[in-house]
């Protein structure tokens, strides 16, 4: 990942983070017309954290290679296997999140606007993969 990339990851988990503080401090949550406001803050602050730890992490990371490292991070047999555990890795995250949306539709934990935003995620991911798919066998 490229240099300035890391850094507007990071920049902006520190922009959510203040302006969920911000909010938060202001007292202006209050008046956010979503049914639990106060759940607006935290997300603010829990996905600004999350990108914040990401970016220093990634930022890190790439400071901290040598030219040793890079080499064997671009070598074929390394890239086949990294893309093999993303394959496996998106194959159960699909299958995990089809069997908890399941369980809380019928259980009543989610509604009907989330059931379907979550559903067409999930159909989107289905299309992407079959369509790439499709495209490289006629490729290859």
């Amino acid at each position: 990942m490229k240099h300035k990339t890391m850094i507007w990851i990071l920049s902006a988990g520190v922009f959510l983070i203040l302006a969920g503080l911000a909010v938060y401090g202001m007292g202006v949550y209050k008046f956010l017309p979503v049914p639990r406001p106060d759940l607006a803050v935290a997300g603010m602050a829990l996905i600004g954290s999350i990108l914040a730890l990401a970016g220093a992490c990634l930022l890190l990371d790439s400071r901290m290679k040598t030219k040793e490292m890079e080499i064997e991070e671009k070598d074929e047999r390394n890239v086949m296997i990294q893309t093999a555990a993303l394959a496996y890795a998106f194959i159960c995250m699909y299958a995990a999140l089809f069997l908890v949306v399941f369980a809380l539709v019928f259980t009543g934990y989610m509604n009907v606007v989330s059931c379907f935003s979550i559903m067409g995620v999930l159909i989107l991911g289905a299309g992407a993969y079959f369509l790439k798919f499709w495209d490289l066998q006629k490729k290859m």
